[in-house]
């Protein structure tokens, strides 16, 4: 188990109900290592005990690797909208390469001059792998090819296809578009997060440049608009909250603290309950609207009178 933060777009306390990701495993009566990933040794004496486990009493064990992601999912996200304290720390943090490097050194293994000298080789590759990689092109798309032979775009028009009118006026959408695109007074967010959100304003401004997960917030804000409030409207799974590609923020967060808002429910006078699960983090879970199931935290009901058995 990698356990590298990849939830970090929620919290532990709304990832699972036990301290460990791996625990479980103890409904099996499976052994669990726990180790760190800043000791390559440690995880490979972890992965040969467990080898040596598995052959000898033909029974599960299961490896956590606790470790961090230096970066996010990919270029375009910023993991500190959403985890500001900890991606402090992790910046602070020298990466594993310095800290093995800096022990092989101190153990006389190897010198300072060959590792620079393989940092340098491999660098050279993967400088190498992405210049060849600007001027590749493939020769065609094969979505529809094997098993998916005979399949492919519908024929019909798109408005052909739908049996409901969903649309609303022009006016309604520029004002939740205000109101998705209003950072609260009292937040000092991420400047990147500002940025995107000064994109989103444009967007509503201009008429142009929508992009999905500014439709879905629209979905999400017409509704709370028009009463359908947390009973009906929720939005489920971290990436409700922030995408992989941080352009899905429905929760904004203050930069220096573990304190967020949510501006889709302040579209109306009801509220849309985002609950940062770490369950799938697909797109078609995050527009799902599910079933009127109360939810009181988001109802009007005060946080202190909410027990814990109501929370979980």
């Amino acid at each position: 188990m990698i356990n590298n933060q990849v939830g970090f777009t929620t919290s532990p306390a709304f990832a699972r109900s036990s301290p460990y990701p791996s625990d479980i495993a103890k409904s099996v009566q499976a052994p669990i290592l726990h180790v760190n990933g800043d000791d390559p040794e440690a995880v490979t004496f972890a992965c040969k005990l467990a080898i040596e486990y598995r052959q000898k009493f033909k029974r599960d064990i299961v490896i956590d690797m606790w470790c961090y992601r230096r970066f996010g999912h990919n270029e375009g996200d910023e993991p500190s909208f959403t985890q500001p304290l900890m991606y402090s720390e992790i910046r602070k943090h020298p990466p594993i390469s310095d800290i093995y490097g800096a022990r092989l050194v101190r153990e006389g293994v190897v010198d300072r001059a060959w590792i620079d000298a393989d940092i340098a080789q491999f660098t050279l590759l993967l400088e190498g792998e992405f210049e060849a990689a600007r001027t590749y092109l493939p020769n065609k798309a094969d979505w529809f090819e094997g098993r998916w032979a005979g399949l492919g775009r519908p024929g019909t028009p798109e408005t052909e296809r739908r049996n409901v009118g969903t649309a609303v006026d022009e006016g309604i959408l520029k004002d939740v578009g205000g109101t998705l695109t209003t950072i609260p007074a009292d937040l000092d967010v991420h400047k990147t997060l500002a940025r995107i959100v000064d994109a989103k304003r444009q967007m509503f401004e201009s008429g142009e440049g929508f992009d999905w997960a500014t439709a879905e917030a629209i979905a999400f804000g017409t509704l709370v608009r028009e009463g359908f409030g947390a009973s009906a409207c929720r939005a489920r799974t971290a990436a409700a909250a922030r995408s992989a590609s941080a352009t899905r923020s429905g929760s904004i967060r203050r930069r220096r603290a573990n304190i967020s808002r949510s501006p889709i429910s302040r579209a109306g006078a009801s509220r849309c309950a985002i609950l940062r699960s770490a369950s799938s983090a697909c797109s078609a879970t995050n527009m799902a609207i599910r079933s009127p199931i109360r939810a009181p935290w988001c109802c009007g009901k005060p946080s202190s009178a909410i027990s814990s058995t109501e929370r979980r």
